[in-house]
């Protein structure tokens, strides 16, 4: 399990509390450390082996991407809902998001422009693509995310990975398929007393559960800033978050390699990449190049800029060649992660919503009418969620125009429209 925190302070900046989760892991799972260095042991043998033998793939924009399906599950209180613009709020994070990311793995980040010439020929093209999930595991068209609003003030713990909001038991939301679909919850995240940013379960970590494998992330570092007035954690505020810990779940770990300040020579293992320079431990804010530290007090300094380090979003905007080949054997046949990479069909890497569907009125005490295109659209069926994420109402029938919801209580609710290929959800006001 790898996690991130983050102290809303004056001078926020990306924190992590992996040793201490990984301490919480070992306590559990006596021996689970030595087992998870010694399968990224044969990760790193496995994945860099052949890296001298093979160009350069640096500057590559290969149109075939590997493409994997993801799903958002957002378990967030009402006010977190409130606050980040209800459900027009979470498509506009999940629309930044994802180009974020794509931007991130793919090399086409406007910010690449920054990295020091020295280190551009380390500049690497991962070669994966990010999807949003369009249909569900029960084959129905989905909108690629689901929602399920928790009383006010809940909040989950990343000492044991926040599982408490990977299962509907316990008040959270269920994982799809994992050997399918790539999961990802937005939760309101801490670890002791701070606020952290995310936290990530890989396939093989000892003690976890296939359903709890996925990133889980803070709600407010969540997507990428659009508009001034957007809540996000200070400095935060660009997605590189899910970059990060979406590294994690390709068996990255940090450049300093988590080794309580040691460096190599001396005790330290770093972080297994070569074209990282050796680093004493997390450098923060966003500094200017060079950076020097105990490891690397000379030459190039430290690759502070590299997303698995924690400097500031606008600070951090590479991945080198040899962390892209550990992130694409892992999707390779043979690695971990393979099964994300057998579903492309799953996915749209276009996160679009249909716009021109109205439904009124709103408020409303009785009947809801739906009006669309249906030249254009074929609605499939409507579903009613209340905001626990418990469906009230579904009705599956051939050009659906109206929902009888007298008898519901005074609430707001969703309402899902299916169509082919595409979903609409709107919220609503019974009176």
């Amino acid at each position: 399990m790898i996690s991130c925190t983050c102290r809303l302070n004056a001078v926020a900046q990306r924190n992590c509390g992996q040793v201490l989760m990984l301490q919480h892991l070992e306590e559990q799972h006596p021996g689970s450390m030595k087992q998870i260095a010694a399968e990224r042991k044969n990760v790193l043998e496995k994945a860099l082996s052949n890296t001298n033998k093979t160009p350069s793939i640096a500057t590559t924009k290969t149109t075939n991407s590997i493409l994997i399906p993801v799903v958002f599950h957002f378990v967030i209180d009402s006010n977190a809902f409130n606050s980040i613009g209800g459900i027009a709020g979470i498509e506009n994070r999940i629309n930044s998001q994802l180009t974020v990311i794509n931007n991130d793995f793919n090399a086409q980040n406007a910010d690449q422009s920054k990295i020091p010439t020295v280190w551009k020929p380390l500049f690497a093209n991962v070669g994966i693509q990010f999807g949003l999930a369009t249909t569900s595991p029960t084959g129905n068209a989905s909108v690629g995310y689901d929602l399920r609003i928790v009383p006010n003030g809940t909040r989950y713990d990343i000492t044991n990975g926040a599982k408490a909001a990977k299962f509907s038991a316990s008040g959270g939301i269920d994982a799809w398929d994992n050997t399918r679909y790539l999961n990802i919850w937005v939760a309101n995240l801490y670890v002791a007393s701070s606020t952290a940013l995310g936290v990530t379960t890989p396939p093989t970590f000892p003690g976890y559960s296939l359903p709890e494998l996925g990133v889980t992330i803070n709600y407010l570092a969540f997507g990428s800033r659009t508009s001034a007035s957007q809540p996000f954690i200070r400095n935060i505020d660009r997605g590189r978050t899910l970059t990060h810990e979406l590294g994690h779940y390709f068996f990255l770990i940090h450049t300093w390699g988590d080794d309580g300040g040691l460096c190599p020579g001396t005790g330290g293992i770093d972080d297994g990449i070569a074209e990282t320079p050796p680093e004493t431990d997390a450098i923060f804010n966003a500094p200017s190049f060079p950076k020097f530290d105990a490891c690397s007090p000379s030459g190039n300094g430290v690759m502070f800029m590299n997303y698995m380090d924690y400097t500031d979003d606008t600070a951090m905007f590479l991945f080198t060649n040899q962390q892209a080949a550990v992130m694409q054997a892992e999707l390779a046949v043979g690695g971990h992660s393979n099964s994300l990479a057998l579903h492309p069909y799953l996915a749209d890497t276009n996160f679009k919503t249909i716009k021109d569907v109205k439904i009124y009125p709103n408020p409303t005490s009785d009947y809801i009418n739906i009006e669309y295109n249906s030249l254009q659209y074929k609605l499939l069926k409507v579903d009613v969620v209340d905001m626990q994420g418990k469906r009230i109402i579904q009705k599956e029938e051939p050009n659906i125009s109206q929902l009888d919801i007298r008898g519901l209580p005074s609430a707001i609710y969703i309402i899902n429209c299916y169509f082919e290929h595409k979903v609409y959800t709107q919220k609503i006001r019974v009176q």
